[in-house]
């Protein structure tokens, strides 16, 4: 699958998701947002997600809570030590 020609797509999941997240948590809350890509899955929604890092949430320092869309709206996927390797 090549990631390039979904950039596009990416590139609105990761504004709906920063969005939301900074409605619900504070834009305050939000130390990082990374892209949390996994190619394992055939479905669209389910590759494209976004890890954030949030202050006031309990995590670790490795922690990342992770979001994706599901038809159209945000959903939160869970939290995630593991994050892809930037090309």
């Amino acid at each position: 699958m090549n990631r390039g020609v979904d950039k596009e797509y990416e590139e609105d999941v990761r504004e709906k998701i920063v969005n939301y997240i900074n409605n619900k948590y504070g834009k305050e809350n939000i130390v990082s947002v990374k892209s949390a890509y996994d190619d394992k899955h055939r479905e669209k929604d389910k590759r494209y997600k976004i890890a954030a890092k949030i202050n006031g949430e309990g995590l670790r320092d490795d922690e990342y809570m992770v979001f994706r869309l599901n038809d159209g709206k945000v959903i939160e996927v869970g939290v995630t030590t593991a994050l892809p390797k930037v090309d």
